[in-house]
């Protein structure tokens, strides 16, 4: 009797970078953990910008004004006053619609262009801050996305008045998730490439940390606890909160390739702009609220819909 001849397994095509680029991008998945983002992250905006008011810039003397760029080569006029206040109306309904999903391509593409116009109002007299840009471009991809296919009255309406089936996956529902990733990557690893570009080692290794602690503490707004004074006073310390820091931002860009990673820097970077809020008093809100397009929402929610309720 002879034996049969052995057959050797064949080995599986790897994918090829352009497979790999397409899956990360627009592998179908179901709209549940867009939706939810959209619920939370335009939930989290109505509370911050609900007490902020716009009218009173246009009453600045015309010296003061320095256009940034988008106002500047669109031309973009700073509106009367109570023109202003009527955007900021609209503006801040627009996000109250968003969070429920109500007319949910309409009412994100209205809180992406006045949030773009009324958040970019200041930056015209000398408001900087490092929060609000991000903010932005969220916004615009939420403009861009099908956000509202789940989680929100629009997918209610569907499914109990018009006897739609709920969605099906797609990859439409993971590329606006995955445009936030790579944004906040981007804007931590220019944040960690400008120090090293600009203070080099010294940024870790100098008096800058300690002194920038201790700085705060005559500000008319110092902080709470006086931690950041006693890490100021320990070199080492404050030198290794500035490093650990530089090294959280220009790593961050493996949480986009490595699921390991995903699962540390994003928590790590978190709990550092909290600390800088509790050291320094310096809070960047909305730049945080980022931060739960990290969450795999749709298993800790077992992808339950809101269209199934």
């Amino acid at each position: 009797m002879t034996a049969a001849p052995s057959i050797e397994a064949t080995p599986a095509p790897r994918d090829g970078v352009l497979e790999r680029w397409n899956r990360f991008w627009f592998a179908p998945t179901t709209p549940d953990n867009l939706g939810f983002c959209r619920v939370l992250f335009f939930g989290l905006l109505l509370v911050y910008f609900f007490p902020v008011r716009y009218d009173g810039w246009a009453t600045i003397p015309r010296s003061f004004f320095d256009p940034v760029w988008p106002f500047e080569k669109l031309h973009i006029p700073i509106v009367p006053d109570p023109y202003l206040g009527l955007l900021a109306a609209i503006w801040k309904a627009s996000l109250f619609l968003a969070c429920v999903g109500f007319c949910t391509r309409i009412s994100t593409a209205i809180a992406f262009v006045l949030g773009a116009y009324l958040i970019g109002v200041p930056y015209n007299f000398g408001k900087t801050d490092h929060m609000t840009a991000i903010v932005v471009f969220t916004l615009g991809f939420f403009a861009l996305s099908h956000s509202g296919d789940a989680w929100s009255a629009d997918a209610l309406i569907r499914r109990r008045f018009r006897d739609l089936a709920p969605a099906a996956p797609s990859g439409e529902y993971r590329w606006p998730v995955r445009a936030v990733w790579l944004t906040m990557a981007l804007v931590f690893f220019a944040a960690g490439m400008a120090k090293l570009r600009l203070g080099g080692l010294d940024w870790v290794f100098s008096q800058h940390m300690e002194i920038s602690l201790v700085q705060r503490f005559y500000d008319p707004n110092p902080p709470d606890i006086r931690l950041g004074l006693w890490i100021a006073h320990h070199p080492w310390a404050a030198r290794t909160m500035a490093a650990g820091s530089l090294l959280g931002e220009l790593l961050f860009p493996l949480a986009l390739f490595s699921l390991r990673a995903r699962r540390v820097l994003p928590p790590l970077l978190l709990a550092m702009q909290l600390g800088i809020g509790l050291l320094m008093n310096v809070w960047f809100w909305p730049f945080m609220f980022c931060y739960l397009f990290w969450v795999p929402w749709d298993r800790i929610l077992g992808r339950r819909r809101l269209q199934s309720l």
